[in-house]
């Protein structure tokens, strides 16, 4: 489908807002629309820096400052460790109140640093867990976490011009919150995940959500 090229300030600002009160999602949105995805990304990014009034002008760029950029360097390599990744498995057990049962969940991940460590090692054989490595290059052995980063990146990072690292974590907690209540999932027939809840709660569904 040909993408439109044009769109008056009233079409995107309904567009945009559609989309953030979680009526519809965010490929839903564009489809219908005939709008591309770097689109209304940009109305997004817009709308939540300047508000209606950055839906009246044309696109902005993104500038970071240098100390910034470091400052998200510096964390991207060494934000998680292998005592890191070994405390949380610990954590995961105790609140699925999982730490003193005989029988655990294998644990599945990538090939990381973290996790194939002798200390990530130590962990999961002392908790007597099985770890399971997925082979390299095959993403889609973990379709479902790799579906998640790509909405994840596509619906909050991309559409948001962060200023610190503070304001990045507010943004991202309101991203799970709308993720795990509002926004529209096809696995659940297209429905809001508190409405497919109170759909179903009494045939013995129990909350997936992802937290942070």
């Amino acid at each position: 489908m040909p993408f439109k090229h044009k769109f008056s300030f009233k079409e995107k600002l309904n567009i945009t807002t559609e989309y953030l009160n979680g009526k519809i999602g965010f490929r839903e949105s564009c489809r219908i629309y005939s709008i591309s995805q770097h689109g209304l990304k940009d109305w997004i990014r817009l709308y939540n820096i300047f508000g209606t009034e950055g839906l009246k002008t044309g696109n902005t760029c993104t500038h970071y400052s240098d100390e910034l950029k470091r400052m998200a360097l510096g964390d991207y390599f060494n934000s998680c460790k292998s005592a890191d990744a070994a405390n949380l498995l610990k954590r995961c057990l105790l609140k699925k109140d999982l730490y003193g049962e005989d029988k655990k969940p294998v644990i599945r991940t990538g090939n990381g640093p973290q996790f194939i460590s002798n200390l990530f090692e130590e962990s999961y054989e002392g908790l007597n867990l099985y770890h399971e490595r997925i082979p390299c290059r095959t993403p889609n052995k973990d379709a479902h976490i790799e579906s998640f980063h790509s909405f994840f990146e596509d619906e909050c990072i991309r559409i948001h011009e962060f200023n610190n690292f503070a304001h990045a974590y507010a943004e991202i907690t309101k991203f799970m919150k709308r993720y795990n209540t509002k926004r529209l999932h096809s696995s659940l027939g297209y429905k809001a995940p508190e409405i497919f809840y109170e759909l179903n709660k009494g045939e013995g569904i129990e909350s997936m959500a992802i937290h942070l």
